[in-house]
Formats: C-alpha cells, structure tokens, sequence
C-alpha cells in the first residue's frame, strides 16, 4: 500500500484505505524533511530511506521514497515495511576500544544511516548519541556545506571507496569549524556494509578558506574495516604514514604510482623532490612486481613515512632474490641510487626490501 505524505505535518495519508491510521514519527519526519531540504538539484530521482511510522497506535519500520514532481517539488510517500533492526534510531554494539579515542568517529550502514558516535563527537557538538542517530548529525553541518558533503558520501558509497571531505561543523558553543571528514567502506564476508570514520577539527571557519582535502582515501583500497580502530588510526595518520598492500600486478605499479604522487603533494618538504621520489618508487614497486615472484602470484606493500629529519618510503615483497643480469635490471637500482638521497636494499628471510629515503 502507497501513502503520500504531507512532511510539514508528518501525516500520512492512504489512497486505497483512507480510514487507516498511519503517520511518520515527528522525529522522523524533522529529520527526512533535513535530509531532502539539503540534496543538490542533481540528486537521484527518487531516493528510499527507512523511517519510523505509527499505524494504529504501534511502532513500526517503512521505507520512505522521496521523488521530484513535474514541478520540481518533493514527493513523498510510504512503502514496504522493514524489520525492526531498520530503525533509524538504534545504535549498532561496536568495539569499546573507540570510546576511548580522541578523535571524533562515526560508523554508517549500507541504509547511509548513522550508527554510531563516540563520545569524542558528542562532547563536540553537545549532542548525545540517540540525537544524533540516523540524520539528526546533519542539523551540526553548516547549511552551506551539506549538499557537498552528501554528494561526497553518495559517490563514495556507490562506488564502495573511501572519501575525505572538509565541511564546516558547529560546537557545543555555537562556533564554526573547519572539520576534515575522513572515512573508508566496511565489508563483511565481501558485502558492503557503510563506512567507519573520523571527523578532525582543524581551524575556526571565520580564519579564512577551508583547507583542501587530500583525496588519499578517494584511492586507497579496502581497508580492513574488521577493527575499526585500526582503521581509524591508519585515516588519522594518512599525512604521516601512509600503508597499502597490493597484487604483484604490473597494473598496480601504475596505481602506487598515483598513491606515492598524492602523499608527496601533501608535504610541502618533498614538493621539490616529487617527480625523484615518484619515478624511484615506481621503479622498486615494478621491480618488485615483475621479478621478485617470477609470474607467480604475490603481493607488494608500499609505506610512506614522514620521519625527523628524512622521509623514508619501503617497497616489500615475499618473493626470491636474484643478483640482477647487466641489463635494465641492474639499471634500475643505478636509477634509484641517483634519484634517492639514500638507498638500501634489504634481504629479508622471506623475501626483500627497498629502502627509498629524503633528507629534509
């Protein structure tokens, strides 16, 4: 059964039983009306999201579709009804260990819902977590920066990547920050299932224009959401280090490629340096990914590290040394000596690493 819904007054009326009692929890309907009063121009045609509804005096658990009439004004109307775990409202158990941090962290489902907050968040934004659950965390965003911030996250969340955003957010004072929003997709058994991030306060948002954002969690591949707070530390400390795994493929030479450029681009210490420090790592990483495993399959792990004084970036493989032939071979670790401030090449039990370090 269809409802088109008044949202003003969060009524609910039938068309084919008009005598059926029926109307979104105001909560809800406040919050909805949040939601699609903020959506770009260009959003989607029709979006669902789960709601809270009354029928005949009980609780219960719809999906909502809204649309754009022929006028350009939002539709809305009540579908199929869901489990009570849909629920806008209910807070999903995670691990403990994030209650403790001092960054502020979030967790969303595959409905874009909000799950959770820790207190970090809450304490700066003055809310407590039921508030804050489903969209009420949106009324904390400036109303300027939300339809960027949502159009962000639904690219993001279809295209099951991570995304970082700088939006400006409202204390528990009334004042507005620059806040840089990072966050990386959760897979459970290979099945999409939200994101976990971060929010970090960087300036007040009356000193001049936002900072841009990095993009590194735009290209970053899965991280291993099964403990969120390792993921979180890794988004955190992106600028300081920098950590991926990936197929000893030669098409994931060309990636770490990209990855490396972004990183350096974000220290001003290493700008001058960036193309030396591009083309050395991709020669290791090649190196790595065509000799080390000989065809066979295998894996490469590329860290970028910031450290006093130097910054160091380590290509590692598992797989078999060999004393390179005179050929290009040899020619590229004559590459790497000359474009490196230092090079190491590290024989490892179970395979080797290339050591790539700056001085700064």
């Amino acid at each position: 059964m269809q409802y088109e819904v008044d949202i003003t007054t969060a009524q609910s009326v039938s068309r084919d039983a008009p005598s059926d009692d029926v109307h979104i929890d105001p909560v809800s309907a406040r919050e909805l009306e949040l939601f699609i009063s903020r959506l770009a121009p260009g959003a989607a045609s029709t979006v669902t999201r789960p709601v809270i509804a009354w029928r005949r005096g009980i609780r219960t658990v719809v999906d909502v579709d809204v649309s754009r009439g022929a006028r350009g004004e939002w539709q809305i109307r009540v579908g199929n009804e869901r489990e009570a775990t849909a629920a806008p409202d209910l807070a999903e158990e995670l691990d403990s260990r994030l209650v403790d941090l001092t960054t502020m962290v979030w967790v969303t489902d595959a409905e874009r819902l909000a799950r959770w907050f820790n207190p970090a968040w809450l304490e700066f934004v003055g809310s407590d977590l039921h508030s804050d659950l489903g969209w009420g965390w949106m009324r904390h965003i400036h109303a300027d920066d939300l339809s960027s911030l949502l159009e962000t996250y639904e690219a993001a969340h279809e295209g099951r990547r991570g995304f970082e955003h700088v939006s400006r957010a409202i204390d528990r004072e009334g004042r507005y920050w620059w806040v840089r929003v990072r966050a990386a997709p959760r897979f459970a058994d290979g099945v999409f299932g939200g994101f976990v991030g971060m929010c970090e306060r960087i300036a007040p948002a009356d000193d001049g224009s936002p900072p841009e954002a990095s993009g590194l969690p735009d290209l970053l591949p899965d991280l291993d959401a099964a403990s969120p707070v390792g993921v979180i530390e890794r988004l955190a400390r992106l600028e300081a280090v920098l950590e991926v795994s990936r197929p000893a493929d030669t098409l994931e030479a060309a990636f770490l490629r990209r990855l490396t450029s972004r990183w350096v681009t974000q220290h001003r210490a290493l700008q001058a340096r960036h193309d030396d420090i591009v083309l050395a790592v991709s020669e290791a990483a090649a190196n790595s990914m065509i000799h080390a495993y000989r065809m066979a399959a295998g894996r490469v792990r590329l860290v970028c590290e910031m450290q006093p004084g130097r910054a160091e970036f380590r290509v590692r493989d598992w797989g078999s040394w060999r004393v390179p032939r005179p050929s290009r071979e040899s020619r590229g670790i004559a590459l790497m000596t000359v474009l490196a401030d230092e090079l190491a090449i590290e024989h490892l039990p179970d395979g080797t690493q290339v050591v790539l370090r700056y001085l700064v």
